[in-house]
């Protein structure tokens, strides 16, 4: 049995039931709701009990949402890339936390990646990723 829960930005869980009221929050509200607390959330996806993996959202509210894949199975990072040749930029997320600015999704196509990750826990084949392997030297995750 599949469970995920979402902690927002204030440090608050709740198990997402409403994927329409998520949306209306984190995407729909995006240039406010990202503003409070610690200014990022991550979603964790459990199958019988056990968190499988794990979803951080990263938002830059000129550039999007930069979004961090966790297999905690497998030990895998993956990273959402929007354009390769802006990784050595580096941009604040949330307070203190920077990430290269070609990790960044337009808002639209991280949420599809969210919506696929809430029913798979898997990453999503509509977004490209990379590992952190990929990240140049002077770039951030």
């Amino acid at each position: 049995m599949k469970k995920v829960i979402f902690t927002d930005p204030n440090g608050e869980k709740e198990i997402i039931s409403d994927i329409k009221h998520l949306k209306s929050i984190i995407i729909d509200d995006f240039k406010t709701y990202w503003m409070q607390g610690s200014g990022d959330g991550f979603i964790d996806f459990y199958e019988n009990d056990k968190k499988v993996s794990t979803l951080l959202i990263g938002p830059n509210i000129e550039h999007g949402l930069y979004l961090h894949y966790i297999d905690n199975i497998k030990h895998i990072d993956l990273l959402s890339l929007n354009n390769e040749n802006e990784l050595e930029e580096v941009l604040e997320t949330a307070e203190e936390i920077y990430a290269s600015k070609g990790l960044f999704l337009p808002i639209e196509s991280a949420w599809e990646g969210i919506m696929d990750f809430i029913e798979t826990g898997n990453p999503s084949s509509k977004i490209i990723w990379i590992t952190p392997d990929n990240i140049p030297e002077n770039g951030n995750w």
